[in-house]
């Protein structure tokens, strides 16, 4: 009995060495490890476009301004364009020149705005890899996308009728005409005012058939009419009106008024100076023409719809009008009809406001 207990003791005591002794063996699991992995960043995102950009798809877009006239002759029209521009942001480039076809070809433009003169076409001046508008009197598109014309009919019915209702003029208004032509509308419009009693024509004179000249005219003008027998003179002639200014300012005389067909930089600015000698212009007012230009240009690079042909009519620009302004503010005030409104030109006005607004505050 001793004995078995003595070899279950032994066996037990070899059995608790074996389990203390031995090495662990790991116990099986059915959990995976958790596997490490690199952090990838978001990608991005492209900034929306904005400003030309948005509206165009690029942001650089070339304008050029073709003249066939030359700076001076060209100034209204310009003042238009440069008035748009300013408040969009654009750039444009100027180029004056009688080779209207090979400007528009050499200039790179995406878009060509055109002042025309002279009433011939232009062939093919629109290949169609560039937006091309032709504006102006000489008429005439050559294919352009847009054709610009200027309709002068109707100046000197609306200059006589607000010589009838200009202050202290009681009819008949008693009148000296001077004209370039007897065959010209004004003096036509001026004969039919005289034959119905609106007008009493003093005196007249046409440069190109009377024999006396147009210096010695005025002068005996003058000296024949003292104050208090004339109300006013009418012409068609920027230079015949600045002459007749000139002499009334000499001898001392603003017992009459000038009213003029035709706006032109001098006009303005004998208004402007002395309104209440030169007293209203009629005519087409190429600054309107400008803008009507650009617009027409920047909504068909924008793809927007627009109007094929276009007509500028006559307004009238009276010396009130001025009020101490500069002088071609008068021009741009006017409001242009709904076929000029553009998503597109709204927009970059108000993006380029904010830019200038941002740059002033960071100043």
């Amino acid at each position: 009995m001793k004995k078995r207990l003595l070899c279950f003791l032994i066996l037990f005591v070899f059995i608790a060495g074996c389990a203390g002794g031995g090495e662990t063996v790991p116990q099986s699991s059915s959990e995976t490890p958790e596997k490490s992995s690199a952090v990838i960043p978001e990608a991005t995102p492209e900034p929306e476009p904005e400003g030309a950009e948005k509206v165009f798809g690029k942001a650089d877009i070339k304008i050029t301004v073709i003249c066939e006239d030359d700076e001076d002759g060209s100034l209204l029209f310009l003042k238009g364009i440069e008035h748009e521009a300013s408040q969009c942001g654009l750039m444009y480039d100027v180029v004056y020149t009688d080779d209207i076809r090979g400007a528009a070809d050499s200039s790179g433009a995406d878009a060509v705005i055109i002042l025309k003169r002279t009433p011939e076409d232009i062939p093919a001046i629109s290949d169609g890899s560039r937006v091309t508008v032709i504006a102006g009197p000489g008429g005439g598109d050559g294919g352009a996308d847009v054709c610009l014309s200027a309709d002068v009919s109707g100046a000197a019915e609306e200059l006589l009728d607000y010589v009838l209702v200009y202050p202290n003029h009681d009819t008949p208004v008693r009148m000296l005409g001077m004209f370039t032509s007897r065959m010209s509308s004004l003096y036509e419009t001026y004969s039919v005012f005289a034959d119905e009693g609106k007008v009493f024509s003093k005196s007249e004179y046409a440069a190109d058939e009377d024999t006396e000249d147009e210096p010695s005219f005025i002068e005996s003008t003058l000296k024949d009419w003292y104050p208090g027998m004339i109300d006013a003179l009418i012409t068609d002639s920027g230079s015949m009106a600045a002459d007749v200014l000139k002499a009334l300012n000499e001898s001392g005389r603003d017992d009459f008024e000038i009213f003029l067909t035709g706006i032109t930089p001098e006009a303005l600015a004998y208004m402007h100076e002395q309104g209440n000698l030169m007293a209203a212009l009629s005519g087409i007012n190429e600054a309107e023409m400008g803008r009507m230009a650009f617009i027409s240009a920047v909504k068909l690079l924008a793809g927007e719809e627009t109007v094929k042909d276009l007509k500028a009519t006559p307004v009238l620009l009276k010396a009130e009008d001025m009020d101490g302004e500069d002088m071609f503010d008068c021009l741009l005030k006017g409001e242009l009809d709904e076929s000029f409104e553009s998503e597109a030109l709204n927009y970059l006005k108000e993006y380029h406001l904010g830019q200038e607004a941002n740059e002033q505050a960071g100043q």
